[in-house]
C-alpha cells in the first residue's frame, strides 16, 4: 500500500461492510431457527406421508444453506473488522509520523517523500542545504537495487 492510499484510507468503510455481513449472518441465523424450530415442528406435528417427508428433507437442506450463509458471513464480518483494526493501527502510526515531521518543519509530500529546509549547524562554514528524501518502498527504487 502506498503513502497516499494509507493516508486517505477510511477504515470505517471496512467496518460498515463488516456490519452488513453481520446483519446477513443474523438474518440467516433467524431463518435457520424458524425453519428448524417452528416450521418443521409444525409440519411434523400436523402432516404425514411421503410428500411431507420430502418437504421436511428439503427444509433440512435449506436450513443447512442458511447455516452456511450464517457462518461464512460471520467469518467475513470478523475478517473485515480485523483488517480495519490492522489498517487503523498502521494509519495511526503514519499520521503520528507525519505530525512529528511537520513539527520538525519537514514537509511530507503527496507521494510520501519528505522535504526539509536548509539549516542546522554550519559545516565548513556553510549552512547545509535543504533537500528531499524518499523511502525505499518505492517500487522503482526497490527493483533497481536488487
Amino acid at each position: 500500500m502506498d503513502y497516499s492510499t494509507l493516508k486517505n484510507l477510511k477504515t470505517s468503510d471496512f467496518e460498515k461492510a463488516a456490519d452488513g455481513y453481520r446483519a446477513v449472518s443474523d438474518m440467516a441465523s433467524a431463518a435457520q431457527d424458524a425453519l428448524e424450530q417452528r416450521i418443521s415442528v409444525k409440519m411434523r406435528n400436523s402432516l404425514s406421508g411421503s410428500a411431507a417427508d420430502a418437504a421436511l428433507t428439503q427444509l433440512r437442506e435449506l436450513a443447512k444453506d442458511f447455516h452456511y450463509t450464517q457462518v461464512e458471513c460471520g467469518v467475513l464480518s470478523t475478517t473485515l473488522n480485523a483488517l480495519a483494526s490492522d489498517l487503523q493501527a498502521a494509519k495511526s502510526k503514519l499520521d503520528a509520523a507525519v505530525a512529528d515531521a511537520e513539527g520538525e518543519r519537514l514537509t511530507v509530500e503527496k507521494n510520501g517523500s519528505v522535504t526539509y529546509p536548509e539549516g542546522g549547524d554550519k559545516y565548513q562554514g556553510k549552512t547545509p542545504p535543504g533537500g528531499m528524501v524518499n523511502g525505499v518502498t518505492d517500487q522503482k527504487h526497490m527493483a533497481s537495487t536488487r
